[in-house]
């Protein structure tokens, strides 16, 4: 049973990794799931490294929903910016195409934006910053996914 906790807990983090960059999956809240197992399988639990991977996770989680639409408000963008911003990431992941997914906050954003100013150029940069706090996004769901596997692997080591 042990070995077979310890085969499903590596699969969800192999499948967790993947969700850093696939926008169907929701990578770190399954690579959480994979520790989970692999705690059963080491028949380890501890409740402060839980308790970091769970407040990790959760961060990861906000941190996607909020990133395109706060770096349009730092672009200088209108509410409307940030709302375009919101609806766009939410119709890119439901897409499922990464090209989409960079595509879609700049285009809602921009047309958002301009609707609501009218002007051109300040749009473009609003609709530019938006893909940017997607990027950035990514980078920080990859920095969370290591920072868990440090976290757990400290815990395993250390006990």
């Amino acid at each position: 049973m042990h070995i077979l906790l310890l085969i499903i807990g590596i699969l969800f983090l192999i499948v967790g990794l993947a969700g850093i960059f696939i926008p169907a999956l929701p990578g770190i809240p399954l690579a959480f799931i994979g520790y989970i197992l692999l705690g059963f399988s080491f028949r380890f639990f501890s409740v402060p490294i839980y308790t970091s991977l769970i407040i990790l996770m959760i961060l990861s989680i906000v941190s996607d929903f909020i990133s395109s639409s706060v770096s349009t408000k730092l672009a200088g963008g209108s509410k409307w910016g940030m709302v375009g911003a919101f609806i766009g990431l939410i119709v890119g992941i439901f897409t499922g195409n990464i090209f989409l997914l960079l595509v879609f906050p700049f285009i809602f954003s921009f047309l958002f934006e301009f609707s609501s100013t009218g002007k051109l150029k300040k749009s473009i940069k609003v609709g530019l910053y938006a893909i940017v706090g997607l990027i950035a996004s990514v980078g920080f769901r990859i920095f969370i996914y290591f920072l868990m596997l440090v976290i757990f692997s400290y815990g395993i080591i250390r006990r």
